[in-house]
């Protein structure tokens, strides 16, 4: 991973490649800026009722991989791909069963969930936490995603799993990052 405090980080999940914003001027700058205790846009509530997953399957190395996917309503503009990965002890269903997948569609972004190895609907042994790092490339891969852009926000008010105990600030924090962000291109230096 390459990062100084003055631009973002460039780095890699195996072969593919990462913007990972770094906690620098302009990542604070940034930050500032979204407002995240502003509340999900009632449209985009309306609207997420009616997005329907799909589900299918995907080879990533030696695993056949259970996935679920939501993509925006036609009428809604496509702003990118989200990809969700859960926690331990959990599964792709949970971003479904707390509506974030239909909601984060219904603001304009495919998501896509998977399961780990061992987890939900994905067979096999549970892979150690030494190769969960591994499943993701192999993932993304499959998945045809060739660029992630990475946030880590944590929600100091929502508990542990924030998706969790308060869905609401979770997905209201990264629906207003998302937006602010979408209107900010990154040009390199020379």
């Amino acid at each position: 991973m390459l990062c100084n405090t003055t631009q973002h980080c460039l780095g890699s999940i195996g072969s593919f490649p990462i913007l990972s914003t770094c906690m620098d001027t302009y990542t604070h700058s940034t930050i500032r800026l979204a407002d995240f205790q502003k509340p999900i846009p009632e449209r985009v509530l309306w609207r997420s009722k009616a997005v329907r997953p799909t589900e299918g399957n995907f080879l990533a190395g030696r695993y056949e991989i259970f996935f679920r996917e939501t993509v925006p309503p036609r009428e809604i503009i496509y702003k990118g791909t989200i990809l969700l990965i859960h926690g331990q002890s959990f599964s792709s269903s949970t971003w479904l069963e707390n509506s974030t997948m239909q909601i984060f569609s219904a603001a304009g972004y495919r998501c896509l969930a998977f399961d780990m190895p061992g987890c939900g609907k994905t067979g096999g042994p549970t892979v150690p936490d030494s190769e969960k790092a591994e499943i993701i490339p192999l993932a993304m891969r499959a998945l045809k995603l060739e660029t992630m852009l990475c946030l880590l926000l944590r929600i100091p008010s929502a508990g542990h799993a924030c998706y969790l105990s308060n869905p609401v600030a979770f997905q209201s924090a990264c629906l207003n990052f998302f937006e602010t962000t979408e209107s900010f291109v990154v040009v390199p230096t020379l």
